[in-house]
Parts: C-alpha cells; sequence; structure tokens
C-alpha cells in the first residue's frame, strides 16, 4: 500500500509540473516505471507468503 501511494503521488507531482509548464525531471518517468515494478513484485510475493503459510486468500467482490 505505502508503495502504491508513493506511486501515485510522484504521477500527482509529475502531472502538476507537465500542467504548470514546469521542466521535470527527465528522470521521473524511471522512477515511476520502478515504483509500479515494486509494488508489482510486493503484491506477488505477499499472495507467495499466503500460499506458503497455508493462508486462505480473501475474497472481495467490488461494490459499485
Amino acid at each position: 500500500a505505502v508503495c502504491r501511494r508513493a506511486e501515485r503521488r510522484v504521477v500527482g507531482a509529475n502531472v502538476k509540473c507537465q500542467m504548470s509548464n514546469v521542466k521535470s525531471n527527465p528522470n521521473v518517468k524511471d522512477v515511476i516505471m520502478y515504483l509500479n515494478r515494486l509494488s508489482d513484485f510486493l503484491f506477488v510475493l505477499a499472495r507467495w507468503a499466503n500460499y506458503q503459510t497455508g493462508s486462505e486468500e480473501i475474497k472481495w467482490t467490488a461494490k459499485f
């Protein structure tokens, strides 16, 4: 959750820079890609840990 939040904040800051015509750091895209891959890895790692310990997956349904 913390990694996804950081990703959203970096994306949001980058969008604000683009909207206000402020030159953003060219490395921002690399940071966003890194955070995205890291959060994907942490999600898969958590699922693997649940599998290894025999924990049951939490079933949820989207409520719209």
